[in-house]
């Protein structure tokens, strides 16, 4: 059946909204509600119940208390001399509860107050009074709750009279006064479950008399006169009514019936309904009370309490005598005795109490230990020193306290201790129940109270607090938050692994929780902080080099955390292997380690041979891709390791000279490598004007015409023919070859001064047909070829006719070029046989069918190293 929440709610608020507004109609103007909050009815006390008891709170400290109202409309009906006697009954007990202290007796918090419509005063916390608990309910609206089924335990019972006889015994001795209404109306229990006296509103002071006698005036109960301004008749000793002294012994006689009272629940011994006939009817019978009456007393207080009941005043015990019958010398009317006597005990006396005090608390039973015992433990608190012998017992109370009641009652108690660090034994004591204490707690005080206390334990030197809380932590994993995990706890953990204050059994604590604080951490956590730390630690320990082992296993295995081949081959595989190789380590052990390993080489091989394998797939299918895109006349894709696509660049882009400027550019200050390298270019320019001229220079109109051949259509380069592999492609066989005269560019072997200067013509050759090399090379400007292959200056040398080559081949252009061949015959003009020119023929590659007069461009070379060969080969053709 579903509960209707709202609708309780709804009352229990309509309920307090009508009580403060009686209270606030009740109070006008009466100086307790300046400075307490009035809430709810809690109970009601006094003569005839006439005090209605409030549960307030005091507004400046929010301190619980009790507010007492007496509303004086309830008078207006009486007689006025009746109206005045109940009036200055009233205002007298509170007087003379007032000014009593002792801890058997009602604290008052603040004094009576009276107002025109109301007399109030504030007391400790009320639970109720004797009256409400055995069903006496009159002037109580609405019905309480915590008064619902409520009943009274044995123990409550036993030590509440003990409780009563004792505060009689400090009325009789020390006090000199009776107090002539003991009654359940008042006797008022409080919030912690004590027994406490009030309703002194017919006490009566003993003066001196003869023979130092304390004397007591006489109470003459009149029947005239109405009850409620007299004490309850049903109470009452018989020498109130059929004469004879008045003592403090007429008090324990009104004790003996009302402890009869409370073991019937409430039902009286003798119904007198205010009536003196019936009294003393009542009285005779006190000789020989029936066994009916005693049945649910208790057997060893059966005796003491019929003393109690004796018709002569003097054989009755006193409250002293009372107060050490066998009924009340029970071990746990001792300790409660001994709680309440604490503040009598020196440092050394608390200690050894609350070293004993756990074994009597597991007889207790759950009220009287959260009413009672706690709120007297936790007062002791202020002695920092005493709480590590407090705690078990607060421990075992929480163990049999519900959720709400521990949060209620025990936890705020506990949370200014929670951050203390000394004694350590504090902290050590919580972490030994943090099991308990999470049981208890909600999941919200948990974060907010426990999960510090948790993380600063972390940080402590001594070595079981450390231990302890290594093992709480995986437990409460779920409740840290990402970013204390991140800054607090694994750093933490993390320095306890790589240090561990020197304790090998706390490294591979902090070891075996990150292991199993894997599951619970994100991915980030693990590739960033754990993996990266755990290469440093430094041990040789079995232990801890098999819980790290553990830690990469959970680690590699949980395919979530995403730990990559790379971070496996730069920081897992060799901290195992080096790790694998520890004679500390037993034979299971390096299996273990060996297989992990296995594992993970074999993930490597497997990833990167399939990258691999993809990396050399695309490579082929650009090149591929790139050859097409030739073949068709379209720009392939760049291949960096071709020359021929540098080449191409030149001839189609520029000039030497552009190419050098943004060499220049693009490059900072030059290395010694590259001054060794222009100076070695430089010497060998040098060296080569100062040889001899070999060959025979080509006259200005010849060259001139030469240049303007070239113009009409494109040329193609016997090295760039040689070098270039996607333009090569298509091979053309002819009879012969045969070429009047050749001319190279050889700028690129120069130094680059040499390029950027214009170079002037040292000479012609006067005999072409020389049948040896013409003398000097010589070097003049094509300006016709400038401006259709490069922008800048261009060194030309002519060069005699090659030999006839026998394998005929013609070249074809590169891209949308077009291959021109020209067929002429190529003579060689009495060359020494010695001369060996297989080397410069290699690299020249001269096609077998070519124009007499096509322009051999060697400027358009990428790479320095070719360049040096051929300068290489060409000098040793020179000499």
């Amino acid at each position: 059946m579903a509960i209707n929440v709202d609708y309780y709610l709804n009352r229990i608020r309509s309920t307090v909204t009508s009580v403060a507004a009686q209270v606030s109609n009740a109070l006008p103007g009466n100086p307790v509600t300046r400075d307490y909050e009035v809430l709810s009815q809690v109970g009601s006390a006094g003569p005839t119940l006439s005090w209605k008891i409030y549960a307030a709170q005091k507004r400046s400290t929010k301190k619980p208390v009790s507010v007492w109202l007496f509303e004086k409309r309830n008078l207006e009906k009486w007689p006025r001399y009746e109206k005045e006697l109940f009036s200055e009954i009233l205002k007298r007990g509170v007087s003379q509860l007032t000014r009593l202290r002792h801890p058997r007796i009602l604290v008052i918090e603040h004094p009576l107050e009276e107002s025109r419509d109301s007399y109030a005063f504030c007391t400790e916390p009320v639970f109720a009074s004797l009256a409400n608990v055995l069903g006496g309910l009159d002037n109580i609206s609405p019905y309480p709750k915590h008064l619902d089924e409520f009943e009274l335990l044995d123990i409550e019972i036993r030590y509440g009279l003990f409780q009563v006889v004792e505060a009689l015994s400090f009325l009789h001795i020390d006090v000199r006064m009776m107090h002539r209404n003991i009654s359940p109306e008042s006797v008022i229990i409080n919030e912690k479950g004590e027994w406490k006296l009030a309703g002194f509103d017919f006490a009566v002071q003993g003066t001196q008399g003869t023979n130092n006698q304390v004397m007591y005036e006489m109470l003459e109960w009149n029947q005239r006169t109405m009850s409620v301004v007299q004490p309850l008749l049903d109470y009452l000793a018989p020498e109130y009514v059929i004469g004879g002294r008045c003592d403090p012994y007429a008090d324990i006689f009104s004790f003996g019936i009302m402890t009869l009272t409370v073991f019937n629940k409430g039902k009286q011994p003798f119904d007198n309904r205010n009536s003196l006939d019936n009294f003393r009817k009542n009285t005779e019978k006190l000789n020989t009370l029936p066994v009916s009456m005693f049945v649910n007393v208790p057997a060893e207080l059966r005796d003491d309490l019929k003393m109690c009941l004796n018709l002569t005043p003097d054989l009755r015990p006193d409250a002293t005598q009372f107060s050490k019958i066998t009924y009340f010398d029970e071990p746990l009317i001792r300790t409660l005795n001994s709680l309440d006597s604490l503040c009598q005990m020196d440092y050394t006396q608390k200690m050894n109490f609350f070293k004993q005090l756990p074994q009597f608390l597991m007889k207790f039973p759950k009220r009287p230990l959260v009413q009672k015992i706690l709120p007297q433990l936790c007062a002791e608190f202020i002695a920092a020193e005493l709480i590590p012998f407090i705690l078990p017992s607060v421990f075992h109370i929480t163990a049999t306290a519900s959720s709400d009641e521990f949060a209620a009652a025990i936890l705020p108690q506990l949370i200014p201790i929670f951050t203390l660090e000394r004694p350590y034994q504090i902290l050590l004591m919580f972490l030994q129940n943090m099991d308990l204490l999470l049981q208890k707690t909600s999941e919200e005080d948990a974060r907010k109270y426990l999960l510090p206390l948790i993380c600063n334990a972390l940080s402590s030197e001594t070595v079981k607090i450390q231990e302890l809380c290594l093992s709480i932590v995986p437990k409460v994993a779920t409740m840290i938050e990402r970013q204390s995990m991140k800054t607090k706890v694994l750093p933490k953990l993390l320095l306890l692994i790589v240090d561990g204050g020197g304790v090998l059994t706390i490294r591979v604590q902090a070891l075996l929780c990150i292991g199993k604080l894997l599951p619970s951490l994100e991915p980030w956590m693990v590739t960033d902080q754990i993996i990266p730390a755990l290469p440093k630690v430094i041990s040789r320990e079995p232990a801890i080099l098999m819980a790290i082992l553990g830690i990469y296993k959970l680690a590699y295995e949980e395919s979530r955390f995403g730990i990559t081949r790379e971070q496996c081959a730069r920081s897992i595989l060799p901290f195992l292997i080096a790790s694998s190789m520890e004679n500390t380590l037993n034979m299971p052990q390096f299996e273990q380690y060996m297989s992990l390993i296995h594992r993970i080489l074999d993930k490597i091989e497997k990833e990167q041979r399939q990258r691999l394998q993809q990396l050399s797939a695309t490579q082929e299918e650009q090149r591929s891709i790139g050859e097409f895109a030739s073949i068709l006349g379209q720009p392939a894709t760049q291949n960096k390791d071709s020359i021929s696509d540098g080449l191409s660049d030149l001839v189609i882009n520029g000039s030497i000279n552009e190419k050098a400027n943004d060499t220049n550019k693009n490059t900072g200050p030059l290395s010694l490598a590259d001054k060794k390298r222009l100076a070695a270019e430089q010497e060998q320019s040098l060296r080569m004007r100062s040889q001899p001229n070999l060959l025979q220079p080509v006259s200005a109109n010849e060259s001139m015409n030469k240049s303007q051949s070239t113009n009409s259509k494109f040329v193609i380069s016997p090295i760039d023919s040689a070098v270039q592999e996607i333009g090569c492609s298509s091979l053309i066989p002819s009879t012969s070859v045969s070429t009047h005269q050749t001319q190279i560019d050889l700028s690129d072997f120069l130094p680059s001064s040499s390029i950027s200067e214009k170079i002037k013509n040292e000479g012609t050759l006067k005999n072409a047909d020389s049948p040896v090399w013409p003398d000097p090379f010589r070097t003049e400007q094509n300006n016709s070829l400038t401006s259709f292959m490069f922008q800048s200056t261009v060194n030309a040398v002519n060069l005699p006719e090659p030999p006839v080559v026998q394998n005929p081949v013609a070249r074809s252009g590169l891209g949308q070029r077009m291959t021109v061949n020209r067929t002429e015959n190529v003579s060689l003009n009495e060359v020494n046989r010695k001369l060996n020119m297989s080397a410069f023929d290699d690299i020249v590659c001269f096609p077998t069918k070519l124009n007499a007069k096509n322009n051999f461009s060697l400027n358009s070379l990428s790479t320095h190293s070719k360049q040096n060969n051929l300068i290489n080969d060409f000098s040793d053709l020179l000499r």
